[in-house]
């Protein structure tokens, strides 16, 4: 252990009694303990600050050092525009497939009596702001026309 040094410090009457609450339910064993801890948890902070810029530095640098073309914004935006109506499609399709499958499954068990939709159909759930669900049935070209219809919202702007 370090040698150690006493110091004087002046603290807010609000962290003088954070301290002694410290002290008092048995969280540490004296007022020195609870600021040896706090100075530890700084040094910390400091350190992962450092590092945190550190990263950040080198990152930008490697930006400014990159040779390849600057992507217009409006292409950029034009991108990921369509990775996002390409995942709304993906995302239905997965969908509609998995109702298939599930489906077939219950028509292979020759259990569809307590299933109240057409096999052609599946159930969307989400939820509402008031965190109650929504349910809807949709058959399978009304999802395709739905998430065609949503996959491309941004044609206006």
């Amino acid at each position: 252990m370090e040698s150690a040094e006493k110091l004087s410090v002046t603290v807010t009457p609000a962290m003088a009694r954070m301290i002694r609450e410290k002290v008092e339910d048995g969280s540490f064993g004296s007022a020195s303990e609870v600021i040896r801890a706090a100075l530890r948890a700084f040094q910390r902070e400091e350190k992962e600050h450092a590092e945190r810029m550190a990263s950040i530095r080198a990152r930008v640098k490697a930006s400014i050092k990159d040779t390849r073309p600057a992507v217009p914004l409006e292409e950029a935006i034009d991108r990921v525009k369509s990775r996002i109506s390409q995942l709304a499609r993906d995302m239905v399709d997965r969908a509609i497939h998995h109702d298939e499958q599930f489906h077939a499954q219950l028509n292979d068990r020759g259990d569809n009596s307590g299933i109240p939709f057409p096999p052609d159909s599946f159930i969307l759930g989400s939820f509402q702001a008031s965190g109650q669900p929504r349910i809807a049935r949709r058959n399978s070209s009304q999802c395709r026309r739905q998430a065609e219809s949503r996959a491309t919202p941004f044609k206006g702007d």
